[in-house]
């Protein structure tokens, strides 16, 4: 295993012992997305092969969920287990453009997201999830967690650019019966963090990368995050609060992300992301 040399408890695997796990030997591989919690790589074998090869430290559930999920969606996967607390993935690389890459119009875009979104909701098995806000209870326990860490952090000073009184309004936003019915009537597994680069149009209809963080809730979270990504107003397509909870969930994994996963590193990125997330949810309230 080679140590990554800036992010701690990240490690991957050499070409030998790549080679070695996979029955070929390595004749490319490079770098094509890293952070601190995870690192993926675009890998060319001698016998053909074209794979993308993923070292991920928790809270990723990819693994999992590429396990137990069943759907066209996924592409072909190996698991190679985990050394330490760090697992390891095998996907097959997808050789068509993304819906990024397309650059489709606003009319054929809005048809391919609904044809996602669709596809997505109906992935079979019994897939585990990063977050659940499917039911009231669950709902309740991920908001109060948000707002606990959200005042340790404000308290800590990482996330000062917060004023308390605006975790006071989120907590009421929370309550709203509209709210929680969004949240809570149909739910079903979704992406979570749904990008047009993780999205492909094949010979067979669609694959969808990337399931470190999915979600039990509506359906309607993905579509908002594909259209935000399209720079696409998604208000004329769902209800206000579809929009809020996908707001939320970008709140949630900044303060996860800054108070349990990388309390080390500077705040500043996920305080932008909590302080964009707080705005969005309270702007919608008109408040």
């Amino acid at each position: 295993m080679i140590e990554h040399p800036v992010f701690p408890g990240l490690r991957f695997r050499d070409d030998d012992e790549l080679g070695a796990l996979l029955g070929s030997a390595v004749a490319e591989r490079r770098v094509v997305h890293e952070w601190p919690l995870t690192r993926t790589e675009e890998v060319r074998l001698s016998d053909g092969r074209h794979v993308a090869y993923k070292c991920q430290l928790p809270p990723s559930i990819e693994p999992g969920f590429y396990a137990s999920a069943r759907s066209p969606l996924l592409p072909a996967h190996v698991d190679l287990g985990r050394d330490g607390e760090c697992s390891y993935l095998v996907t097959d690389w997808i050789e068509s453009e993304s819906l990024h890459a397309q650059r489709l119009s606003r009319d054929d875009l809005l048809s391919a997201a609904s044809d996602v979104v669709d596809a997505i909701s109906r992935i079979d098995g019994d897939p585990p999830t990063y977050l659940d806000l499917s039911t009231r209870k669950s709902w309740d326990e991920a908001n109060d967690d948000v707002v606990s860490k959200l005042r340790t952090l404000i308290g800590m000073g990482r996330f000062g650019a917060i004023p308390l009184a605006d975790v006071d309004r989120l907590r009421r936003w929370a309550g709203e019966p509209g709210v929680i019915a969004a949240a809570t009537a149909r739910p079903t597994v979704v992406h979570g963090d749904l990008s047009l680069e993780e999205v492909f149009r094949v010979h067979d209809g669609w694959r969808v990368i990337d399931w470190q963080r999915p979600v039990l809730g509506p359906r309607e979270l993905d579509l908002v995050s594909l259209l935000r990504h399209a720079r696409i107003d998604p208000a004329p397509f769902v209800a206000r609060e579809f929009v809020e909870l996908s707001s939320f969930l970008l709140l949630h994994w900044s303060v996860t992300a800054s108070h349990d996963l990388l309390p080390d590193l500077p705040p500043e990125l996920p305080q932008s992301w909590a302080v964009t997330s707080i705005r969005e949810i309270l702007a919608l309230q008109g408040e």
